[in-house]
Parts: structure tokens; sequence; C-alpha cells
């Protein structure tokens, strides 16, 4: 994973302190948060349910049955397709097949789309 792929306020995983905020990224590919972390100290966190209902979302449901399909707001979903990463965001009533890995992918395509920051709830 490259400092490069980040925005300031995308979660990563470092392996001795868990998920943090990144708070500043300077220019020597190094990523800084209350202290300065080696770029082959971190690593992407997995997209997966936990880390959606941690951003907001809201698990739907359907006659009582849950689906794979979570909601951040009534124009905004996002559906879990395959352990792969392959997901679906429906924005108001689009469909986009997008290729999401990780959690700070979703960051930043939610930020591209709707200049919102995704933040733990």
């Amino acid at each position: 994973m490259n400092a490069n792929e980040l925005r300031i306020g995308n979660y990563i995983h470092v392996s001795e302190e868990g998920s943090l905020e990144v708070l500043k990224i300077d220019l020597n590919d190094m990523c800084n948060l209350e202290c300065t972390i080696d770029k082959d100290m971190f690593e992407p966190i997995p997209l997966t349910e936990e880390w959606l209902l941690k951003l907001g979302a809201k698990q739907y449901m359907f006659d009582d049955i849950k689906t794979n399909e979570y909601m951040f707001n009534k124009w905004f979903t996002v559906s879990l397709v395959n352990e792969q990463g392959f997901c679906q965001l429906c924005l108001s009533n689009r469909y986009l097949p997008v290729h999401l890995e990780y959690v700070h992918q979703l960051q930043n395509m939610v930020w591209i789309l709707t200049n919102k920051e995704l933040t733990i709830k």
C-alpha cells in the first residue's frame, strides 16, 4: 500500500496500534498519525460488514430477512456482493459496479461522489 492512495481521514491498520485515522501525509511517502509511521508498517483495512456498520451504515432488511445491502442514507447504499471486494454502490437509484476491497477505497469513493466524509460513528 502506498501513501498516495490515502487521504486525510482514511482509516488504516497499523500492526501494533490497530486501526488508526490518517491525520497527516508527508511528501516522503510516510503516513503521520500521532507519531510517524513508516510506509511498511501500515496496511489497508479489508472492507467488511463490521466496517460498514462502524462507518454508520444500517443493514437493509426485507421482510425481516437481512440482505447484503447497507444504507448510509436514503440515497446512498452499498451492496457487498462477494468476499473478494466487489461492491455495488447505489446513488439516487443508479447502480455503479465497483471493485472495493478496503475501507479507505470506500471512503475515497464516497468523498469523490458525494463530497462527504465517512467516519466511525
